[in-house]
């Protein structure tokens, strides 16, 4: 498929779909999967000392002394001690596992060419159970494309419903006279049930 887009505009393309960034909001996979999982419940409190030292050698320094904080307000203030414990008893398998069902360290099946990602734990070299808190505030190894990250926003949305992402809405012959591939319907990759109070 031959790229329709001025060269101007390469490097913008070229970052959506090929280049990785990670994701300060990683904390909502298992915001869901905590609650799945049943590792929480809705008014389980941590309490906040700003470092989250469970693993000495890998602390996790939140921004703030939070105090108590449950899922709600954790969710408000971005509470990387909070997400650090919840990570650690969740585990890195069940967070990956979470974090695929959602769409990210995977190809989402644009039409172009395009990086899948990295989740750590999965795509670690070498993993150790004191990096699961720094993956769980989506640090460590994870990165993700920007087109990973609006399907991820898009199937939080959909209640875990992940549709295939497409740019465009059908491939036709070249007078136009044959449809060769039709995407304008909304075709369904993954459904992982997540209930709207979730």
């Amino acid at each position: 498929m031959k790229c329709v887009f001025p060269r101007k505009y390469n490097s913008i393309f070229q970052r959506k779909y090929r280049k990785w960034y990670r994701l300060r909001l990683f904390s909502t996979v298992f915001f869901a999967a905590e609650k799945r999982e049943k590792v929480i419940e809705k008014e389980t409190e941590f309490y906040c000392t700003k470092y989250y030292d469970y693993y000495p050698s890998s602390v996790v320094e939140c921004m703030h002394y939070h105090g108590a904080q449950n899922v709600e307000s954790a969710m408000i203030h971005s509470c990387n001690w909070f997400f650090a414990e919840t990570g650690r008893r969740l585990g890195i398998k069940r967070i990956d596992s979470y974090a695929e069902r959602l769409g990210l360290g995977k190809k989402t099946g644009v039409e172009f060419g395009e990086a899948e990602g990295m989740l750590a734990g999965r795509d670690s070299g070498e993993w150790q159970a004191g990096n699961t808190p720094q993956a769980a505030i989506g640090q460590s190894d994870n990165a993700f494309t920007p087109v990973q990250l609006a399907t991820y926003t898009a199937t939080l949305a959909n209640n875990g419903t992940r549709l295939k992402t497409h740019l465009v809405s059908k491939i036709t012959s070249y007078d136009n006279s044959e449809v060769i591939s039709d995407f304008s319907k909304p075709q369904i990759a993954r459904k992982s049930t997540f209930s709207e109070k979730n």
